[in-house]
């Protein structure tokens, strides 16, 4: 899971975009503990920060989650 969000990461950086929204992935139906999702996603922006900490840009990363999460 941490794969697919620090690709996402990386793509939005690639595209030159400022912002990206993140889905709590797998936590409705296959009821993928919410917490393992947040960590995932903490340590994806942090390795991406860190690779790319020299970088003037930013990106804002938004965690979106139902209304049962």
């Amino acid at each position: 899971l941490r794969a697919l969000f620090e690709r996402a990461l990386n793509i939005t950086h690639d595209l030159s975009l400022t912002s990206i929204a993140f889905p709590f992935i797998g936590t409705g139906v296959l009821q993928y503990p919410v917490l393992d999702v947040m960590k995932a996603l903490l340590d994806a922006c942090s390795l991406f920060r860190e690779k790319d900490r020299y970088s003037k840009d930013s990106i804002n990363a938004r965690l979106v989650t139902g209304q049962e999460d």
